[in-house]
């Protein structure tokens, strides 16, 4: 008869209470965006992560703005806590800002510096934000979730600084999460070195690698610009909180508390470094890897090219001719890395098919006999918003190309034809929806114009796809500057694109796409390894902090001190000094 000593017993007893704990279920928490599409896509990807061991899942959500998709479907077994705030005043923004968009970049063009409709709707945004954010700290679903014990909440950080607060009147642990880059989000709050004279701030399309002094000036002034402004926006929501007899509730304080900071750009298309393991960049994550995509035969023909995926993966800095890395720059097969994978037709042939009958507005016989160029500007800009004289120039331009150009609109050509009067060429191919991830992956794609969206860059950079860069908003300019700087791209702006410019910008894509190749697949075999390094990476860290972010939250492994105030007064006094010197000199 074996004999359990006291010791034993208690380490077995300790293993017990372990893995019964590990596996205990928790309340989650998601706090996704007012109704943007692919934000949505992102935080129901979050939640699918965290949805194991019976956790119960709640998706909290001030839904201000529907861009023709509708509410985000959720699993029947998740709880939804809406609050639809679709009135004639978000509508009005909505379609104003859609047409604005195609204009100019939003909410700040510094090629119009004078225009400021945008900073206006930006402002009507955030006064809208803050009222539905007011409703639902008084719904009374809100106030009962919060007499439950929810040990995790996932915010959508972007915009959403007041629904941060209610994030933490969760007493949860907070994740900041979003498509927005992690760079504006953490250096403030963690006070890391990014000073605006070298690091180019988010939001303007300036190079990561070096900047002149006028731009240094330039980022410097936009930098105090968004300081003040995010000052103001704190005290305001700050008041707020106090007047709700929530006075515990500070938000740069509680910004900076956060165990993890964390987003879906890569590492490789930040601009700042991190210097702290709170900072994850999960990256796409969620995408299969790239060969899961194929959907062509062509490359079952070819012999691969002597470029090998274990071949070393060096990819310099910004240099003024990229050709001075192209030695034997254009290979046979593009992507033989890619492709060399995908050898069974008979997967290959169910995958035609099922594009076939899932995307019956694509002709798909062209698709797999012609080059093309993929065109697509994401789910915010709409193509019927998008002025007449821009959509006939597009038309024209996409008329002229010698391949076939796939136009993601929310237009189809019949509705082209009938609000404008304008024909589609014959070589343009206009579909409400495409598979972007498979159009990617195809032999055929020569490049992708784009506006540059982190989700975008990221399938780019997995796919190794050069691309003609058009930022429309927010950060979309910084993240395609960041692809140019590493050589895999050309940007323009929409001001250029009014302007007529698409079909010199194409032509030089055509004429350097040898380069821009080269580069995008470096890129890609460099994420790819980085990847392989990383397996899990995002479900492990979600879900590490579901089990241990309330039980780190009092101890002191790191500073979680906010020490933003100091490069608050800063940049504020500078500002003081500057327009003080402005006065005395036009006095």
């Amino acid at each position: 008869m074996t004999v359990f000593s006291v010791d034993s017993f208690i380490f077995i007893t300790v293993v017990a209470c372990f893995l019964f704990g590990a596996i205990e279920a928790k309340k989650i928490a998601l706090f996704p965006s007012t109704g943007c599409f692919s934000h949505d896509v992102m935080m129901k990807q979050v939640g699918g992560q965290l949805d194991e061991n019976d956790n119960n899942i709640t998706w909290i959500q001030t839904y201000l703005y529907d861009f023709g998709f509708g509410e985000m479907p959720l699993p029947d077994h998740w709880n939804r806590l809406s609050i639809k705030g679709i009135d004639e005043r978000g509508k009005y923004l909505q379609e104003n800002t859609g047409r604005l968009i195609w204009r100019q970049n939003v909410p700040f063009d510094f090629d119009r510096p004078f225009n400021i409709q945008g900073i206006k709707d930006f402002v009507v945004m955030l006064q809208r934000h803050q009222e539905y954010c007011t409703l639902m700290m008084d719904d009374p679903r809100y106030q009962q979730l919060r007499r439950e014990n929810v040990s995790v909440a996932v915010l959508d950080h972007f915009l959403q600084e007041c629904m941060g607060g209610l994030a933490h009147l969760l007493n949860a642990s907070v994740i900041q999460f979003s498509n927005w880059p992690i760079s504006d989000g953490y250096v403030t709050s963690l006070n890391l070195p990014a000073s605006p004279a070298s690091v180019p701030k988010t939001g303007t399309r300036l190079s990561s690698v070096s900047m002149n002094f006028l731009q240094r000036c330039q980022n410097v002034l936009f930098h105090i610009a968004i300081a003040v402004t995010r000052f103001v926006q704190m005290r305001t929501l700050d008041a707020l909180f106090t007047r709700k007899q929530y006075p515990w509730i500070q938000v740069e304080l509680n910004e900076a508390q956060r165990p993890i900071f964390a987003g879906r750009s890569e590492l490789i298309f930040e601009a700042v470094r991190p210097i702290n393991n709170r900072i994850k960049f999960f990256g796409a994550s969620s995408t299969m890897p790239p060969e899961n995509y194929v959907s062509s035969l062509g490359h079952l023909n070819i012999l691969p090219s002597t470029v090998t995926f274990s071949d070393p993966v060096i990819l310099r800095s910004n240099i003024s001719d990229v050709s001075l890395e192209c030695s034997t720059c254009y290979q046979k097969t593009r992507r033989s890395w890619m492709f060399k994978s995908v050898v069974n037709q008979s997967i290959i042939l169910s995958r035609q098919q099922d594009l076939r009958e899932k995307y019956t507005t694509i002709d798909w016989d062209r698709v797999h006999t012609e080059k093309f160029v993929l065109v697509t500007f994401g789910s915010v800009a709409q193509v019927d918003k998008m002025h007449v004289e821009l959509l006939e120039s597009l038309l024209d331009t996409f008329k002229k190309q010698p391949e076939l150009i796939i136009w993601q609109s929310n237009l189809s050509a019949e509705q082209i034809y009938q609000i404008h009067g304008l024909r589609i060429p014959s070589n343009v191919m206009v579909s409400s929806w495409v598979p972007i991830k498979e159009l990617l992956a195809h032999e055929n794609i020569e490049y992708i114009i784009c506006h540059g969206g982190i989700n975008t860059v990221n399938e780019l950079g997995l796919f190794g796809v050069p691309v003609l860069g058009v930022p429309l908003q927010g950060d979309q300019a910084s993240n395609l500057a960041r692809v140019v700087d590493l050589g895999a791209a050309e940007l323009m702006t929409i001001i250029e694109l009014n302007n007529g410019k698409l079909d010199e910008m194409m032509e030089k894509m055509r004429k350097n796409l040898p380069k821009y190749w080269q580069r995008s697949e470096k890129l890609a075999r460099m994420l790819a390894q980085h990847r392989e390094f990383h397996s899990g990476y995002q479900k492990f860290w979600l879900n590490w902090v579901a089990r241990h972010g309330k039980r780190i939250a009092s101890k002191k492994f790191v500073r979680y001190d906010y020490l933003g105030d100091v490069d608050n007064r800063f940049w504020m006094t500078t500002l003081g000094s500057i327009f003080l010197a402005v006065c005395l000199v036009f006095h």
